[in-house]
């Protein structure tokens, strides 16, 4: 994460808050971000506090709210996590607009770097492909294929192999909804 300053996910989420706000109107108030957030005027004023404390925001009570250069950046990287995140959700996944959007909120703020990226060219893959009428099948990594090999010749807890267990889900009754039936 850049910046180096950690954040809370909530100084985070009033963060993209503030700046969705004044993108739309140019600055926000105090209570403007109390009707996009489930908090109250108190919770904002002590946010703001602390964000105006990190160099975040510009922060004079009963004043408008703008953000600094360094917050707008922060606040950039927080909604292009949510953004992708979104994306990824509704384009690959098939996860409903608000479901997707309610589960970005809550994952943006732990996500690594590297997983993001993924995610991102993933999408991209299957945007493309979706414009030229053709279907994209989860990457095939060699490093991660060999990784994943490794992980399932280890002995499970209960003393049989990963495979084994993976045999036993395979003959269960088909009427459970959790499992599979084998190929035949």
């Amino acid at each position: 994460m850049a910046g180096g300053n950690k954040l809370s996910s909530s100084l985070e989420d009033y963060l993209e808050t503030i700046y969705l706000i004044v993108r739309e109107h140019g600055s926000a108030r105090s209570k403007d971000i109390t009707r996009r957030l489930p908090v109250t005027p108190a919770s904002v004023t002590e946010a703001l506090r602390a964000l105006e404390a990190r160099g975040l925001v510009n922060y004079v009570p009963y004043s408008l709210i703008t953000l600094t250069p360094a917050g707008e950046a922060r606040a950039r990287e927080v909604l292009h996590r949510h953004e992708t995140l979104r994306d990824f959700f509704v384009e690959v996944l098939g996860v409903d607009p608000q479901t997707a959007d309610s589960g970005a909120c809550r994952i943006e703020h732990v996500i690594s770097d590297e997983i993001l990226e993924s995610m991102i060219t993933y999408t991209s893959t299957v945007r493309q492909a979706s414009r030229d009428g053709a279907t994209v099948a989860p990457p095939d990594r060699p490093d991660r294929r060999e990784k994943a090999r490794g992980q399932s010749a280890r002995p499970s807890a209960a003393g049989g192999s990963a495979q084994a267990v993976r045999d036993l889900d395979t003959r269960t009754e088909p009427s459970s909804p959790t499992t599979r039936r084998p190929a035949r």
